[in-house]
């Protein structure tokens, strides 16, 4: 788990990483933003999952095989938190 923090604030993005069975990897991403509730989250290319920004917070879950990638953030705008996931996920070399 990774967590950005604004200096005398508390944490903007917490991001987790969990590699596992290929379903369980679908479980994590749909448990963070559920399939149903959130708009499609697409990249990096070959990657998956949910994507909502809005109500003084917002996610994004990917899975990729059996790795999952989610980050939660207290900023509204889902695209920072894609951007973290996709800098995560070229971190780790996923």
């Amino acid at each position: 788990m990774c967590f950005l923090v604004v200096l005398g604030g508390p944490p903007t993005h917490r991001s987790r990483a969990a590699h596992a069975f290929p379903d369980d990897a679908v479980a994590v991403v749909d448990w963070a933003a559920p399939i149903a509730t959130t708009d499609p989250a697409e990249e990096p290319t070959g990657w998956s999952g949910g994507r909502f920004g809005g109500d003084g917070r917002a996610v994004y879950a990917v899975q990729k095989d059996s790795t999952a990638v989610v980050v939660f953030s207290n900023q509204e705008q889902s695209l920072k938190a894609e951007l973290v996931a996709t800098e995560v996920i070229g971190a780790l070399g996923l």
